[in-house]
């Protein structure tokens, strides 16, 4: 853990040299640190890709804030552990770290090349452990909210959902999926529609994408989501049409982030999507109970 003399002086002076000298090669230094970065798997490419042009202008100021803590560890602890419990609510794990440690290494390695000996390495190395130490005991003290899924899965869901979003184009391909799928599992409900569902569609989607930016404030979103139940429940819909929409949700996701829709993030947007069922379930299952009481009994 850090504190004081865990890191010598000379270790720190080694680290604020090789330090200026990786910065003095930016352009390469920091592309090469965001590609291995994004290599260390899927999960990472997903919520960083979008920052990966700019990880220089993130990263540098906050490094340079870390190395010039160094010699006052008491005050550099709180600090970091309070970025920890920051960086937790935007869903960071203990993975990311270690990947950005990695990445950080390879840096390093590639613009130093020869001057990259063993006492650089294990220096740089000793210094993220106990950084990296740092910010997750500050994460620990972080309780997860109420609602399906973890910070972390939220965030996975919400940026793979932004994938689909941010192109018009995709957006509405993804509609037109989504309900081609809905009909052919459920075909009974074409009838329900007129010949030509792009208006439907395109409230359909845009339902899901608040639903899914919601996610962070998920009591709220589940009270309107029991008043929307009650609506539908009034319009007759069912729980197998509820079970067919969201078999046919997962087929548009597929179809439209094809390899990016990992086994873990179709998951993610299964518990999801079982949440808000729920929700909606509920109310119109609440209705006919109480439609079902004698008047006697309410």
């Amino acid at each position: 853990m850090l504190a004081p003399g865990s890191i010598s002086e000379q270790q720190i002076a080694l680290v604020e040299f090789t330090w200026a000298r990786a910065l003095a090669d930016a352009g390469a230094f920091w592309p090469c640190v965001a590609q291995h970065f994004l290599a260390e798997g899927a999960d990472i490419t997903l919520l960083f890709e979008p920052l990966s042009a700019d990880l220089g202008t993130l990263v540098e100021a906050p490094v340079a804030q870390v190395l010039a803590g160094l010699r006052s560890p008491e005050r550099l602890l709180p600090k970091l552990q309070s970025w920890g419990a920051q960086l937790a609510l935007q869903g960071l794990v203990e993975s990311d770290y270690m990947a950005a440690g990695g990445a950080l290494l390879a840096g390093l390695a590639q613009v130093l090349g020869e001057e990259y000996s063993q006492p650089v390495h294990g220096t740089w190395s000793l210094v993220i452990r106990q950084v990296t130490q740092a910010l997750l005991t500050g994460a620990r003290q972080v309780r997860e909210p109420l609602g399906p899924l973890t910070v972390r899965q939220r965030r996975l869901v919400q940026a793979s959902w932004a994938l689909i979003m941010v192109d018009e184009a995709v957006r509405l391909r993804f509609g037109r999926i989504w309900f081609g799928e809905w009909f052919a599992r459920a075909p009974w409900l074409r009838t329900l529609f007129a010949d030509d569902t792009t208006e439907q569609q395109g409230r359909l989607v845009a339902a899901l994408d608040e639903i899914v930016h919601g996610l962070t404030a998920w009591s709220q979103l589940a009270g309107r989501l029991e008043q929307l139940g009650l609506r539908h429940h009034g319009y007759g819909v069912q729980a197998a049409d509820y079970a067919s929409l969201g078999r046919a949700l997962l087929s548009a996701l597929n179809q439209c982030l094809r390899a990016r829709f990992t086994p873990e993030l179709r998951s993610y947007w299964g518990e999801v999507y079982s949440a808000v069922a729920d929700a909606l379930q509920g109310s119109g299952a609440a209705a006919r109970l109480a439609r079902a009481q004698p008047s006697s009994a309410r």
